[in-house]
């Protein structure tokens, strides 16, 4: 099963109540993704999902690194204050 990013998901078949969990949080973190500006959900996914340090993803969408860094920080209180863990 393909994840996020077209990473592969590994998803257990003996405990498909641990499977619904998991599609339950990938949706509601999708979903609270989607509401962030494109600059910093693109600075997110490349540093948490395809694992670039904050320098390269920086020049991957063509910001300085200070700049990368408050876009950062502001999406991280951004989801913090979503509280998008219940949305699901």
């Amino acid at each position: 099963m393909l994840g996020l990013f077209g990473r592969t998901a590994e998803v257990s078949l003996e405990r498909p109540d641990q499977s619904a969990a998991l599609r339950r949080d990938v949706i509601a973190l999708d979903r609270a993704l989607g509401r962030l500006p494109a600059q910093q959900r693109v600075l997110l996914g490349l540093m948490y999902f395809e694992g670039e340090s904050l320098t390269a993803a920086a020049a991957l969408i063509g910001t300085s690194k200070g700049q990368a860094s408050k876009l950062h920080k502001r999406a991280l209180a951004t989801l913090a204050e979503s509280d998008w863990e219940s949305d699901a």
